[in-house]
């Protein structure tokens, strides 16, 4: 098991404390004890449901609106079952942010812990790791995503670690291992059979470079994943559901054929809010690697080099929609940012001096992504502000449809930082579902996937509701040709409120169509909130 491990150098960088590890964890965490509700495109959504699950679904009028059960969802549900055991214990104000804090944290955590593993002591490299804390993923809610990313790395150092206790303990730490990243999220089960195939190849390409090395490394790999898949034949056997399978939407949309698209998606692994200040932490990230590389000063582990490598080929050939499922192809960019963070150790040979200076430089720089990322955190509560004080004038029960203003190009580029992410997806499609917690409204895209999520609609609130999706620009109410949402053409007889975000900015296609059925109730800027009114011929559906 000893190759795991890369030739150690003569001339190493000084260790440091667990109190910098600590400092470097408490700084990513900052920004989610700051604000209640985060920029986070999918969070919102989540954080409705995390609070049902905690207790919310047994509230009236909530109880008949939805229900909540494991039976439909085994996979895509690390927070929901952190919701479900601390759901009695703490409410979800600390339940929210706890499992944001682990999205953002376990990933730079686990690749300090590999590269220890593998490079015999932490370094000032793996601290600087830490601003990939931050990444479009993280931006864009895949909350269970990024803490399977974690997970993995974590489950890859313990594999490491134990590896000299031989297959007694390595077979069933990786059926452990795989269950638990495979419940978490798909693609950080993925991500852990990758980095135990990296670790099997070996740390050197010396062993590689003859036939008889690659299959000796082929039998490692088979041999080392062959227990990962216990968990995944389970769940294909056994689930009642799985992500995907029952959507009814099953076209595959593939990334644009062109160098700047691809370029775009590889960057996802360090992409947020603005490209340009990205841009700028990418520089301070690569410019070590490349400084050591032209030094042969870089110290790498071939094995995992080698997956970083195929992971970027899969990132230029993934769809960017699936069986539902979009930002597929934002997956395997993170896994490749990630992998290189644990491949390769820029060794400068630093004095002790000259190591705690580097160190500290580091935290500098995590300190100053953290800080950028806060700042856009902050910013965007007088949002959140405005959707709070227009929702006290829904009553209890009610059902809200949420409808968007959406601009032109031109306009999304200047709007306020944080309401859309790569200048195209608008960040606040999910933030209207703080309806159902805030209010014990009905909104129809609350996440409720077969196989992903463990709340269902109950009927006859599932005939007006969609699994997932975005919400819709104002100007396709009543057009039946634009329609796209399946709730949206019962709009005037299932609904009472129509609440339209971002209406502080003009909608491209025109505004909300003029009907007697629509009278304004509240307009705070961001928010914008409408009553429906009915007669007899077009009482409510529920």
């Amino acid at each position: 098991m000893s190759a795991y491990y890369p030739t150690p150098s003569h001339n190493t960088d000084v260790r440091f404390g667990k109190s910098i590890v600590l400092v470097a964890i408490l700084l990513l965490i900052i920004p989610a004890l700051l604000v209640r509700v985060p920029p986070l495109l999918d969070y919102p959504n989540h954080y409705v449901r995390l609070w049902l699950i905690a207790g919310g679904v047994n509230l009236p009028p909530l109880s008949q609106m939805y229900a909540f059960s494991w039976s439909g969802a085994w996979t895509n549900i690390a927070i929901d079952l952190i919701a479900w055991v601390l759901g009695g214990l703490v409410p979800v104000t600390v339940i929210g942010p706890l499992v944001l804090m682990l999205a953002i944290t376990l990933r730079p955590l686990g690749i300090m812990m590999l590269g220890q593993s593998l490079f015999g002591t932490a370094r000032w490299w793996h601290v600087l790791c830490f601003i990939l804390a931050w990444n479009w993923a993280l931006i864009a809610g895949f909350i269970n995503f990024e803490i399977s990313l974690g997970l993995a790395l974590l489950s890859a150092a313990l594999d490491v670690r134990l590896a000299r206790h031989g297959a007694g303990v390595l077979v069933p730490l990786r059926i452990i291992a795989g269950a638990t990243t495979l419940v978490a999220h798909p693609f950080g089960y993925l991500f852990y059979a990758a980095l135990i195939s990296g670790l099997a190849l070996g740390p050197s390409f010396i062993a590689l470079r003859s036939l008889q090395g690659l299959r000796q490394a082929f039998v490692r790999i088979v041999l080392a994943c062959l227990p990962i898949t216990v968990p995944a034949i389970i769940l294909i056997l056994f689930a009642p559901a799985l992500p995907g399978g029952n959507t009814a939407h099953h076209a595959i949309v593939w990334q644009q054929p062109t160098i700047s698209a691809h370029i775009s998606i590889l960057l996802t692994g360090i992409k947020t809010y603005r490209f340009s200040v990205d841009a700028i932490f990418g520089v301070l990230l690569a410019s070590p690697i490349f400084l050591a590389l032209i030094l042969h000063r870089l110290r790498f582990h071939a094995g995992l080099l080698i997956i970083t490598i195929v992971l970027t080929i899969g990132s230029l050939l993934m769809p960017q929609l699936f069986f539902g499922a979009a930002g597929v192809d934002t997956r395997l960019p993170c896994m490749v940012a990630l992998c290189l963070g644990v491949a390769v150790l820029p060794d400068f040979g630093f004095s002790r001096r000259g190591a705690a200076v580097a160190t500290a430089l580091a935290m500098l720089v995590v300190a100053g992504r953290t800080a950028w990322i806060g700042h856009v955190w902050l910013a965007r509560q007088s949002d959140f502000a405005s959707l709070e004080r227009v929702l006290k004038h829904i009553p209890a029960g009610a059902s809200v449809l949420p409808m968007e203003h959406l601009p032109a190009a031109a306009q999304i580029r200047q709007a306020p930082i944080g309401r859309f992410l790569g200048g195209i997806n608008p960040l606040f499609w999910h933030e209207p579902t703080l309806a159902i917690m805030d209010r014990h409204a009905f909104v129809p895209n609350l996440f409720t996937a077969a196989g992903e999520q463990p709340i269902r609609v109950l009927p006859p609130w599932n005939d007006i509701s969609a699994a997932a999706g975005p919400i819709e620009p104002v100007n396709q109410l009543g057009n039946p040709d634009l329609l796209t949402a399946p709730y949206l053409g019962r709009w005037h007889e299932c609904f009472d409120y129509i609440l339209v975000v971002n209406a502080d900015m003009p909608n491209a296609k025109g505004p909300l169509p003029q009907s007697p059925a629509i009278v304004p109730v509240a307009d705070e800027g961001f928010a914008r909130l409408y009553k429906i009114t009915h007669d007899s011929q077009t009482k409510a559906c529920h």
